[in-house]
């Protein structure tokens, strides 16, 4: 039995989904009439900073409005840096099909995200002799029951 405390695991890592991101917000900001295709399949909780999440609202809401979307104006509504950071992305090739596949990926690199979260809260109680047993066996129904809210996961 391993009582010393010390940590189990190395090199286990917070899912990254800064890339996918940005390459998401990339085919839209190069592609907004993609905006109202791709909208079902996005939504904030897969974003994982507010930045992103700001432009992801504002792509969407100036597409609902029938606002004219570029960088110049997005840089304007937004973090220049972060625009500049994500057009780094684009590469000048995405097609609808590419740009759905890629919301796919970034539901996928979300739901993994949520997971590993919810996966180190639970190791956290289970190694607290304080955390009432009852309390800890309900987790996983809480995690699957999230994973189904915020991404129709089922």
């Amino acid at each position: 039995m391993n009582n010393d405390h010390t940590p189990l695991f190395d090199n286990i890592f917070i899912p990254d989904s800064k890339g996918i991101e940005y390459q998401v917000l990339a085919d839209l900001i190069a592609n907004p009439e993609y905006i109202p295709t791709v909208a079902g399949l996005i939504n904030d909780t897969m974003f994982s900073s507010a930045e992103t999440v700001k432009v992801w609202r504002t792509l969407n809401s100036m597409s609902t409005a029938g606002e004219t979307i570029d960088i110049q104006t997005m840089s304007g509504r937004t973090n220049p840096g972060i625009i500049a950071r994500i057009i780094s992305k684009d590469t000048g090739v995405s097609t609808l099909k590419t740009a759905i596949d890629h919301c796919r990926v970034l539901s996928n690199a979300a739901v993994r995200r949520v997971i590993f979260n919810q996966a180190v809260s639970m190791l956290r109680c289970a190694s607290n002799n304080g955390t009432d047993i009852t309390e800890l066996a309900a987790m996983p129904g809480r995690l699957v029951d999230e994973v189904e809210n915020s991404f129709g996961v089922e």
